[in-house]
């Protein structure tokens, strides 16, 4: 198990997708459409801090002394970053700091960092290219690409670095060829459990036969390496996929297909369906996104391969010009394939609300509630609550 040592800062968005569902789809997001973006550049910068409590600080069931389970916490952040659009290109930088600060608890004061780089860029009439590079510093409970697969560890520090790749070639006016690579390294630094990684490699072939209609067939191959025969963490997977529109507004995706888990004893090989569904639009003055997946494929800080049942819903209002609500949701249910270990099920549920004081001014309310049940730590629960106010700057 993991060393359960420090708190870590709670995440105000538990975003999409599990990796190894979202590079079988091209273009997942967790809106149903992006903003379009005007030519130029832009720099933003913000200072927030955070006033919270957490009744469980360490997610888990075994406390030293009474009282030691929950505690309130100061959190300050700061970001920076820049954001440039070119006619053909797009590039984005980031970088992020921040900290958790007990009043009467100080040897749990802890400090996180990250930095992210994204890029798109059109290279030729046929050609995209798209980049992502991001590193993480922080305890598991706020790392970013952990919490968007709906998994809650129990407390420990960790670096986490992310790195994809993918290239899309339009063979002629409605056939395009995709391939994508995607590396994750997740290093846990005040820990003896061992390192972990993924590598995801994609081929997909779609036809588009109107706007926001297309068809697509994929396979894709996933490496754990965590073994020296590299069986135990190998997945082969291909998939069918069809994304329609449903009236005005949302858009549907159905995918269908199955998962090949190998192994070196023949007889222990495994076949199992996967797929998903997902319903995501963008209306008026509010988004929407629901999705169920099955799925096999790593699962950090669990297995190194384990069949997965996951569903994701995100809904985002904007009350008037200066109130924005965001309400999120998860559950995943995980069992190790080929292992003896039972199921695991995690749940996760956060809600906020921001609202414009001024200019730049923002005051922000959330709530947070995260639980485990099954596995070998049994049933944990974590309540969080958060009040903020923060300064947010904007040059272009």
């Amino acid at each position: 198990m993991i060393a359960s040592r420090r708190p870590a800062r709670p995440p105000s968005v538990v975003r999409i997708v599990a990796w190894s569902v979202a590079l079988l789809l091209p273009g997942r997001a967790l809106h149903a459409q992006e903003t379009e973006k005007l030519p130029g550049w832009a720099w933003t910068a913000s200072i927030f801090l955070e006033e919270g409590w957490d009744s469980n600080v360490n997610f888990s069931r075994e406390t030293a002394l009474p009282g030691d389970a929950s505690g309130f916490i100061t959190r300050p952040a700061a970001t920076f970053g820049y954001e440039r659009t070119g006619a053909h290109s797009q590039l984005g930088l980031s970088f992020r700091g921040g900290g958790a600060v007990y009043p009467e608890q100080q040897d749990l004061n802890q400090f996180n960092a990250g930095a992210t780089l994204v890029g798109n860029f059109q290279t030729s009439p046929r050609l995209n290219l798209d980049l992502r590079e991001a590193y993480t510093y922080a305890y598991t409970r706020s790392q970013p690409d952990l919490l968007a697969e709906g998994v809650v560890l129990p407390l420990a520090l960790a670096r986490v670095n992310d790195a994809r790749v993918g290239l899309t070639y339009r063979i002629g006016e409605r056939v395009s060829l995709s391939t994508s690579a995607a590396h994750t390294f997740l290093q846990y630094v005040d820990s003896d459990r061992a390192d972990e990684t993924r590598l995801v490699a994609r081929e997909a072939l779609s036809w588009s036969s109107g706007p926001r209609k297309s068809v697509s067939v994929a396979y894709v191959f996933q490496d754990a390496g965590v073994s020296q025969d590299r069986t135990d963490g190998l997945v082969h997977s291909v998939r069918g996929l069809w994304i329609f529109p449903i009236g005005r507004f949302p858009v549907a995706t159905l995918t269908g297909g199955a998962d090949y888990s190998p192994s070196s004893t023949p007889d222990l090989s495994e076949w199992s369906p996967a797929g998903t569904a997902r319903l995501a639009g963008r209306f008026q003055h509010s988004e929407l996104a629901v999705e169920y997946s099955r799925f096999v494929g790593r699962t950090f800080g669990i297995a190194p391969r384990s069949a997965n049942d996951l569903f994701l819903l995100d809904y985002r209002v904007e009350i008037g010009r200066r109130l924005r609500t965001t309400s999120t949701a998860s559950y995943r249910r995980t069992r190790e394939v080929q292992g003896v270990s039972g199921e695991l099920s995690t749940y996760s549920f956060s809600s906020t609300f921001e609202r414009s004081l001024g200019r730049r001014l923002r005051a922000r309310v959330g709530y947070l509630f995260q639980a485990q049940s099954g596995g070998a730590r049994g049933q944990i629960t974590s309540h969080q609550a958060q009040v903020a106010l923060g300064d947010v700057w904007t040059w272009r």
